[in-house]
């Protein structure tokens, strides 16, 4: 049987990543939809506070915590194309470090 020869690969436009600009953007707002959620949250929830202390300090505690989340979800970025692939190689290097003996030196 002959092999065809196959000229190189196409990228399908639909397996590209999106581009930083598109990244940046969602990432930014993605920030800004977290933080306003907050800043609205914190509102009501000192109005609250003084009808319903302990929803009032539920709420607080709640958007409190949300500063810290949309600093991480924005700085969240999808994984470079031969990033899975690496960590999976080095999994195997990785069990063998674990599976060895450990030396225990002892100080006088």
């Amino acid at each position: 049987m002959k092999r065809r020869h196959r000229g190189p690969t196409t990228v399908v436009i639909t397996d590209a990543a999106a581009s930083s600009d598109d990244q940046l953007r969602n990432r930014r707002r993605r920030y800004a939809t977290l933080m306003s959620v907050h800043i609205v949250g914190f509102a009501l929830a000192g109005v609250l506070y003084y009808q319903a202390w302990w929803l009032g300090l539920t709420l607080m505690i709640a958007t409190g915590l949300l500063p810290w989340v949309a600093v991480v979800a924005a700085n969240d970025t999808p994984p470079h194309p031969g990033q899975a692939a690496q960590l999976s190689r080095n999994d195997s290097a990785t069990r063998e470090l674990e599976s060895r003996e450990h030396i225990t030196i002892e100080s006088p």
